[in-house]
């Protein structure tokens, strides 16, 4: 935050309209010299809102705009509020700026004159100073947020270059939470922009320039970098790339190991022989491993070491014999429980519950197609923060958290006025071996012969993980005018890159989930953006039991009103 001087024109009839900005020295200078020639004008400091140039998680923190946009394009709070605000002022539109405005916001002040029947000014009568708002200590660790959102910056071009099945990898979203107390530690939404650009105002060229880069995709849908694309090129290509909310794919198969040994169709030690395929429903019905690989005999932890689709095709499919036409809202509660299909309640506005499309496949092909396909991660689509709650979940033990972004609200003499804590949403409540059954798998995964061995050698601590390589079908429109009827057409299939994971694994602390759009594989693209963070982490606050202090980003009221 930061003040210029403005000259305003002395009104009686609402808004004070501003006749010059950002008065320079000599401006200054030359109006206190010639005062009494100026008598309906204003000299005035006034507050304006100027972001970290570092850019630290601008998506999450959001920004300001002026309180007639808001009210112009009918936001139901602005308006039902409208008595607070004059139209020029600046109001908190996205992020925290909009879930705290109220505690942002402070107090205007206000003068009364008295005037003569020619609407001349005879006195001042009261003038009420505004009042400051309230400033805000977030859970997120600048340290941790930029050097990730840096680390990330410079990945995705080697990414690209050296992956031929990551060649349009522009986008990532990760998302760092802590597992005990789900504080959000870092959170990036890549590629960032500089939110500055709303404070100085926005023309349509800049709005074009950055218009990729404005929603926060791990919490809601995010569009593909089309740059340098602009005009029909740029919406035309967008077609083509998925957004930020991708399916889960061999992410998802922890809770189907939990599910399936909760619903007693599996056993922890119980050994299951891969037939290389596994045929359910009709004869063309067929899953696959990755490569066609056999994986040989299988209990659920070495299922999940080797993310075997037959293994959890199995699953699925016994759960669906078992269960019949109930198979569906069964499978929702689990996934609900971990978080997956609703909304993580994390304190952000326009939150995204995710996409359960295996809502439509049980309507079309009855819930044995539905549990199968599930099982391994094709149908459900969900955002990185999602992930997160779901992972932090797994390594609870089934208590599932709320994302918290808040660490206190301060006043102007630095006083809390008030703290966050944490706060339970549901458990899971199964048996301690089952959660060790899971645990013990997803170590497994960064154990020599797991998936992501390679990603984590070397790392001084243990690492629970799981890859996800979640393969979508892209389908484009043969025309982006939608004033007459448009047809849809496959595109192509695109590998979307998709980790989680936590650590330590025997004392869990921090829980990481990354998705990469068309990163490729989830190993080399999502889980060497996940390493980094451990890294990043572990440096700055530590994952062993003492913590160093925090670097919280602090989002501050201005010290005056309008």
């Amino acid at each position: 935050m930061f003040f210029y001087l403005l000259i305003k024109a002395r009104t009686f009839y609402g808004v004070e309209p501003d006749l010059k900005y950002d008065l320079s020295q000599k401006e200054i200078a030359y109006l206190a010299a010639h005062r009494t020639e100026f008598t309906s004008i204003d000299v005035l400091t006034q507050p304006v809102r100027v972001y970290d140039p570092k850019q630290v998680a601008v998506q999450a923190i959001g920004y300001v705009r002026p309180f007639n946009v808001a009210d112009n394009e009918g936001n139901e709070y602005y308006r039902s509020h409208k008595e607070l605000y004059l139209p020029d002022q600046m109001i908190g539109y996205d992020g925290i700026e909009r879930t705290y405005e109220e505690q942002l916001r402070g107090e205007n002040g206000y003068r009364k004159y008295e005037v003569a029947a020619n609407q001349s000014i005879i006195r001042k009568i009261q003038e009420v100073p505004p009042k400051q708002g309230d400033n805000l200590y977030l859970t997120i660790d600048q340290r941790v947020q930029l050097e990730t959102r840096d680390f990330i910056k410079n990945f995705l071009p080697t990414l690209r270059a050296t992956s031929r099945n990551a060649s349009n990898a522009k986008n990532a979203y990760a998302v760092a939470m802590e597992v005990k107390t789900g504080k959000v530690v870092a959170m990036v939404s890549y590629p960032e922009y500089n939110p500055n650009i709303w404070v100085s105002g926005l023309d349509q060229e800049t709005y074009n320039k950055n218009q990729y880069s404005f929603t926060n995709g791990t919490i809601r849908s995010a569009p593909h970098d089309v740059r340098p694309k602009t005009g029909k090129a740029a919406i035309k290509e967008n077609y083509k790339h998925p957004s930020s909310i991708v399916p889960a794919g061999s992410a998802i198969k922890p809770s189907t190991i939990l599910m399936g040994l909760s619903e007693g169709v599996i056993h922890p030690r119980e050994y299951w022989s891969d037939p290389g395929a596994y045929r359910y429903g009709g004869t063309s019905d067929v899953i696959h491993n990755d490569s066609h690989h056999n994986y040989g005999v299988m209990d659920p932890r070495l299922a999940l070491k080797y993310s075997s689709n037959t293994y959890m095709a199995m699953v699925g499919d016994r759960l669906a014999q078992k269960n019949k036409k109930n198979s569906i809202p069964l499978l929702q509660n689990y996934l609900h429980a971990f978080g997956l299909g609703i909304k993580t309640r994390i304190d952000l506005p326009g939150e995204y519950a995710g996409t359960e499309d295996f809502l439509v496949m049980n309507a079309k092909y009855g819930p044995l197609a539905a549990m199968v396909q599930s099982s391994f991660g094709q149908q459900g689509r969900y955002t990185a923060m999602q992930l997160a709650q779901y992972t932090a979940t797994l390594a609870n033990n089934g208590v599932r958290l709320r994302p918290q972004l808040v660490e206190r609200i301060t006043d102007r003499e630095n006083k809390v006025v008030r703290s966050f804590k944490s706060e339970i949403l549901s458990t899971l409540t199964e048996p301690q071996s089952y959660w060790n059954t899971v645990r013990e798998g997803m170590v497994m995964v960064t154990q020599p012969g797991g998936t992501a061995a390679g990603v984590f050698a070397g790392f001084p601590y243990q690492i629970a993980a799981k890859t996800g390589t979640s393969q979508q079908d892209i389908y484009v429109p043969d025309s982006i005018d939608f004033s007459k009827k448009v047809n849809w057409h496959k595109y192509s299939q695109v590998n979307n890159g998709v980790f989680i994971s936590y650590a330590p694994a025997n004392n869990p602390k921090l829980a990481v989930a990354v998705v990469v759009p068309e990163g490729g594989y989830g190993a080399s693209s999502a889980g060497r953006i996940a390493r980094a963070i451990f890294d990043i982490y572990d440096k700055y606050v530590g994952l062993g039991p003492t913590d160093k202090p925090y670097n919280s980003a602090i989002l501050k009221s201005p010290s005056n009103g309008n």
